[in-house]
């Protein structure tokens, strides 16, 4: 955990580097705030992944004695400071046997999503104990996202969802979940990547974890052995139910949880443009414009 008298330290020092008139920040002050905040990252569980434009003004500021406050270092300090004003500054991670999936995952949020650009269909779905959801994707998100960029866009629809109905069932556990994607898991286990999208995405998991201190890793499973998941993302609501029977509840004891679609649509609208972006940037140049 963090005393307070940590946080209300770290806090200061950020408010400091942001009220800066000319958004200089010296080389003495940066080193002291840089402590507080690496000190910080190491009670908060992945903390260090949003440490970056701080690690970058801290070498800068070793160079030229300074370091300006630019727009994206700006918005990364006002994170933590934000964060450390809410969260309760403690963490505690279960381990890992605690929370495994076991045969049908209930132990641990699983989620899946279909997608045929074909037929211009596909759907998500997630289940976490005797709570599921299930939700059809947009003409735009069949069209525009690849299924690698549905299966994270509903992991992080799904842990959001979760986050703000019951954080008490999430804070403090360390979950290892199940996805059918390749791309997705593996993104997931080096806390990063080089997509667009998929970045996007971790960021947005690193945020949530940050914030309610849960660990979640990602193991690879077959689309056919995540039984549950998988039928709701199709739709299938009868083969759900009666798999859940079988495990034991009662179709009167499942709890469908709604989606926030006013989160889901910001979180699908920016992952579209990112990709949308790519694509143009991937385009092969015309024969005019390479002879130009």
């Amino acid at each position: 955990m963090l005393p307070p008298e940590k946080v209300h330290r770290a806090v200061r020092a950020i408010e400091i580097a942001l009220d800066d008139e000319f958004g200089w920040v010296t080389e003495d002050h940066l080193d002291h705030l840089y402590g507080l905040l690496q000190h910080c990252s190491s009670v908060l569980l992945k903390g260090r992944f949003h440490l970056p434009f701080s690690t970058t003004a801290y070498k800068q500021a070793h160079i030229r004695k300074y370091a300006q406050v630019h727009h994206a270092w700006r918005m990364e300090l006002v994170w933590w400071r934000t964060l450390l004003t809410n969260w309760n500054c403690v963490a505690l991670i279960l381990p890992l046997y605690q929370t495994v999936p076991g045969k049908y995952g209930l132990l641990a949020p699983t989620q899946d999503a279909c997608r045929s650009l074909q037929k211009m269909s596909g759907g998500g779905g997630a289940v976490y104990g005797v709570r599921y959801q299930h939700y059809l994707f947009t003409p735009e998100e069949i069209t525009w996202l690849t299924i690698m960029d549905l299966e994270g866009l509903v992991l992080i629809v799904w842990m959001h969802t979760l986050c703000m109905i019951c954080p008490e069932e999430i804070s403090g556990k360390r979950f290892l979940s199940w996805c059918d994607n390749d791309s997705v898991v593996k993104a997931v286990q080096k806390n990063g990547s080089n997509k667009p999208t998929l970045a996007f995405i971790i960021g947005i998991l690193h945020d949530l974890q940050s914030r309610f201190s849960f660990d979640l890793e990602l193991q690879w499973i077959d689309t056919k052995s995540n039984r549950l998941a998988d039928a709701l993302s199709r739709n299938e609501l009868n083969e759900f139910f009666v798999e859940m029977c079988k495990l034991g509840h009662s179709r009167e004891s499942l709890v469908l949880v709604p989606v926030q679609e006013t989160q889901r649509s910001a979180w699908s609208l920016t992952m579209r443009r990112l990709r949308q972006t790519e694509t143009a940037l991937l385009q092969p140049l015309a024969p005019a414009t390479l002879q130009e």
